[in-house]
């Protein structure tokens, strides 16, 4: 509409990094979690099994970082790294998730 400048909007480029970089960290997780439980046989019942018991049985009763360790079994060390109070991707596990993809895709 006129008087409105609608290229001095850049709500779509502060919204969408955040929304990306999650879905970098979700992904790396969800491949320490596949290599952890699943890799070696995607079907098998216990490897389900343990996954419900350990991520979803205790609900919000644990705290997720609590339950990712857990899940992860010990090597949570290799999969995060805490930084700046919080917590992201370790940078090698980040990579070898990505180039994983990459080659895939290719």
């Amino acid at each position: 509409p006129p008087g409105t400048s609608p290229q001095a909007r850049f709500s779509h480029l502060t919204i969408y990094g955040a929304s990306y970089y999650s879905y970098l960290f979700a992904r790396c997780l969800s491949e320490a979690l596949w290599e952890r439980h699943l890799a070696a046989d995607p079907l098998d019942a216990t490897a389900g099994h343990n996954i419900r018991q350990l991520l979803l049985e205790p609900g919000g009763a644990l705290e997720p970082l609590d339950l990712l360790t857990a899940a992860l079994g010990g090597c949570r060390d290799q999969v995060l790294q805490q930084r700046h109070g919080g917590w992201c991707p370790n940078p090698q596990s980040l990579l070898k998730s990505v180039n994983k993809g990459s080659s895939r895709s290719l």
